[in-house]
């Protein structure tokens, strides 16, 4: 019985740290503002900016 008990106890803390590490980081939170300005005088944003390199 306290064989089981501590199998279960142990699986619960491995599926606690790995459903931490699952998240998944979403690639267009990372924005730049540039210094471009639209028609409504207002900077434009570049989304996914981390793929980008400005030159």
């Amino acid at each position: 019985m306290k064989k089981g008990i501590a199998t279960l106890g142990l699986l619960s803390l491995i599926m606690i740290f790995t459903m931490g590490a699952a998240v998944v980081k979403n690639p267009l939170d990372v924005t730049r503002k540039l210094s471009v300005k639209n028609d409504q005088s207002h900077n434009i944003i570049l989304k996914n900016a981390a793929e980008y390199e400005m030159k």
